[in-house]
């Protein structure tokens, strides 16, 4: 509705503020020459109370511009954080986290801001612009010329400042980029940093940062500051030409006083108009490299698209084919360095895995493949002798549940956190899980149980009660399949235990895949597969691999060899 009453009420108030000048001619050539002073008064009273008239008009139209930009800008910002959400890790990868949150704050606020200021002046700059030389000319057409130049004048230096701003807004908020990357580096190693004293080799690298965003904004800041000299340049070579030409009239009696003064206060006008023209047209070349930015987010396509409809959640088992797989997390580099390299596994319905191998040997990267967080370059994945690609997203994630190394807790309560599980579970669904994680115990002393705050990120938890919650979060919903990414890495030897003893009770029938770094942790799988490179170099139980595998006895032997 706004849209379509804003900008009647602009017309209004640039008519209002056109007249004016009409007005003040009148008072002159004919109240003022001939002592009329009723006229004075009459016209006087009606240039008041028109001027009154256009501030409320100004008024109203800058809460419905404030109104429209806001509304735009957080429907804007919901859609894009939407995007975000369904685009693939890949994608986030490629995007970078620091460049998606400048986007969705800096980039957004920028479109905000010129889209408060354009629905302002993109109707009341024309029509003001426009209607002071119509109006200028009939009041003085010999002195038009002027209007011409000056236009002429303004017009080239404003294409050719706008022409050098864009790269300079477009450098800045790539310098934004970098500095937020930097501070999103150091604020999540802060520990390693305080750990290994190097607060001033951070304070140098932000430093740099900082200086060159000061000297990109300097650049942008004196392009910008150069509009306004130019423009008060423009008006006062106006009004002087005006008044040299103008009152040379005035004197031979060619031009009424009157029509010179209403004449200047067209130019003025007219000025003014091109003047906040300008600065929204700076304010389109900073809007424009946010738009671009914003764009890029909107146009990313998913690599990872999931079907509409597929087979029915209850009617999936947990059994799980890797054929072929490779995987390569740049496949845009034209290198080939693949993190995964034609694996071919097969896990059957309910057993339990481990999968074992040294830091950086695709153990991660094969279990992020069975949730579909990343598609294979080559091969497929099957569940249930199904391609993974043919089920939809949500039958497929409310079958697969995965808990990570880096238990990521969000602000709240330690219900909220474990039900985003699932949404729908129960209190006794709940406390199940946490049993289960051997995490009820401590959160029964929490001094609000399961209601108890969570800060952000879990900081006021251990790093082993933030493990159990994170457990238990991916229990509650009673998956089929359940994939432990080193997730009891916190845990002491004692909890681990009890943790694995509660599963291998409670979830019989459940697929479970637990990634680890320690042989103990997987020792009693039925099944265990040693990863190295992105390649499967055996695959058995404990006792096979260690008469068959020496690679994997030599793992045994460095871990548990002294103890055994």
């Amino acid at each position: 509705m706004l849209v379509f009453i804003a900008p009647i009420f602009m017309i209004l108030e640039v008519l209002c503020e056109l007249v004016q000048p009409f007005l003040l001619q009148i008072v002159i050539d004919r109240g003022i020459k001939n002592n009329d002073k009723t006229l004075i008064v009459e016209l006087g009273a009606l240039m008041i109370f028109i001027a009154v008239v256009g501030v409320l008009l100004g008024i109203l139209n800058t809460y419905n511009s404030s109104k429209i930009s806001t509304i735009f800008a957080m429907n804007l910002r919901e859609g894009t954080f939407d995007k975000i959400q369904r685009l693939s890790f890949r994608n986030i990868d490629e995007l970078s986290i620091s460049n998606l949150i400048v986007v969705l704050t800096n980039d957004i606020n920028q479109l905000q801001n010129f889209v408060m200021s354009g629905t302002r002046i993109l109707i009341r700059s024309p029509l003001l612009f426009i209607g002071s030389i119509i109006l200028g000319i009939i009041t003085a057409p010999r002195l038009s010329p002027i209007y011409l130049v000056i236009i002429l004048v303004i017009s080239i230096a404003l294409f050719l400042i706008i022409k050098k701003s864009y790269p300079l807004f477009y450098g800045a908020q790539q310098g934004l980029d970098d500095m937020n990357t930097t501070l999103k580096e150091n604020f999540d190693g802060i520990m390693a940093v305080k750990s290994f004293v190097q607060e001033n080799n951070e304070k140098e690298k932000f430093k740099g940062k900082s200086s060159n965003l000061a000297k990109l904004n300097t650049s942008t800041s004196r392009m910008v500051g150069t509009i306004l000299p130019i423009f008060l340049a423009s008006i006062n070579l106006g009004i002087v030409a005006i008044l040299w030409f103008g009152g040379k009239s005035a004197i031979n009696n060619d031009l009424p006083i009157g029509s010179l003064v209403a004449f200047i206060n067209y130019l003025s006008q007219l000025l003014v108009a091109l003047i906040i023209a300008s600065l929204l047209f700076m304010n389109f070349t900073r809007a424009m490299v946010s738009a671009k930015r914003v764009e890029n987010i909107m146009n990313a396509t998913s690599d990872v698209v999931f079907m509409n409809t597929s087979k029915n959640a209850d009617d999936i088992r947990g059994d799980i084919t890797f054929e072929n797989v490779s995987f390569d997390y740049d496949e845009t580099d034209g290198f080939e360095e693949y993190a995964l390299k034609d694996v071919n596994l097969h896990i059957k319905e309910g057993e339990f895995v481990g999968i074992i191998g040294s830091t950086g040997s695709g153990k991660s990267t094969l279990v992020n493949l069975i949730p579909r967080f990343y598609d294979p370059t080559s091969g497929k994945v099957l569940l249930d002798g199904v391609d993974i690609r043919n089920y939809n997203e949500a039958t497929l994630r409310k079958n697969i549940s995965i808990v990570l190394q880096s238990a990521t807790l969000f602000s709240g309560t330690v219900k909220s956190n474990i039900v985003q599980g699932d949404l729908d579970a129960v209190e006794d669904d709940i406390t199940r899980a946490a049993k289960i994680a051997q995490a009820k115990e401590f959160i029964d002393r929490l001094p609000e149980n399961y209601e108890s705050i969570v800060y952000q990120r879990g900081n006021n938890l251990s790093g082993g009660q933030k493990q159990r919650i994170s457990i238990a979060r991916g229990l509650v919903g009673n998956p089929r399949i359940l994939i432990l990414d080193d997730s009891t890495s916190a845990l002491d030897a004692k909890s681990e235990s009890l943790v694995k003893k509660a599963l291998n009770r409670e979830l019989k029938n459940t697929t479970t895949i637990m990634v680890a770094q320690k042989i103990s942790s997987i020792i009693d799988a039925d099944k265990i597969v040693l990863i190295d490179q992105g390649q499967i170099l055996a695959v058995g139980s404990h006792e096979e691999l260690m008469n068959s595998s020496v690679h994997y006895k030599n793992i045994y032997n460095t871990q548990l060899g002294e103890e055994a």
